[in-house]
């Protein structure tokens, strides 16, 4: 599914830095076992990347605290605004796409949004 893609792309990316930027060993920062769930589809919940996360600002799967002030979409995926449905989505894409394909989002807002200009 795009959600195991998107978890590989995001695993790769911290490989990547463990390996790379910073010459640190990569099985200090994952197990055996988390790089094998990657190949595993968890088809029993909404979202199983924001499982992984232990989000601290959800109570219930919904978001009851936004993203820390100054966090913005070059932030870690955990500070970004997320929902499991389309109430309080402001984007009409997402809105229009939900009823298709669509069970969770992460998303962020542009700093026009986030100030108020449109």
């Amino acid at each position: 599914t795009e959600e195991k893609i998107f978890q590989r792309q995001t695993h790769k990316k911290a490989l990547s830095s463990c390996v790379v930027d910073e010459e640190q060993d990569v099985e200090r920062h994952f197990s055996l076992g988390e790089l094998k769930e990657l190949f595993t589809l968890n088809e029993n919940t909404t979202s199983d990347t924001h499982d992984r996360l232990k989000c601290r600002r959800c109570v219930n799967g919904h978001q009851v605290r936004c993203p820390p002030e100054g966090s913005d979409c070059t932030s870690d995926l955990s500070q970004w605004n997320h929902c499991a449905g389309k109430r309080g989505l402001r984007d009409m894409v997402l809105q229009s796409a939900w009823d298709a394909a669509v069970s969770f989002v992460f998303h962020h807002y542009s700093h026009e949004q986030q100030r108020g200009v449109t």
